[in-house]
C-alpha cells in the first residue's frame, strides 16, 4: 500500500498515518515489547473498501530482532 494501491482492490485512495509513538497495550493494537520502550507505527488505509496495512516504521525496523527475541513472539510455519 505504500505505493498508493491497495493490494484487496486497486484503488488508488490510499491514506497513510502514524501513531507516533505507539507504546505496547496503550493504543488500538497491543504489541508486547520486553524493552517497554516505544515503536512508531505506519498504518495505510483503503478508503475505498476499508483495507488496512501497519506497520513498524522504517526508521525503527532494526529493532525488530530484538523484540523477537522474547518468549512471548513465535514463528509462523
Amino acid at each position: 500500500m505504500k505505493n498508493g494501491i491497495c493490494p484487496r482492490c486497486n484503488s488508488t485512495e490510499v491514506y497513510w498515518t502514524d501513531f507516533s509513538p505507539l507504546q505496547a497495550g496503550d493504543s488500538l493494537v497491543r504489541v508486547y515489547n520486553p524493552a517497554g520502550n516505544n515503536f512508531p507505527i505506519e498504518v495505510y488505509l483503503c478508503a475505498s473498501c476499508g483495507h488496512m496495512e501497519m506497520g513498524i516504521a522504517e526508521s525503527h525496523k532494526a529493532r525488530i530482532a530484538d523484540l523477537v527475541k522474547s518468549d512471548k513472539w513465535k514463528k509462523v510455519g
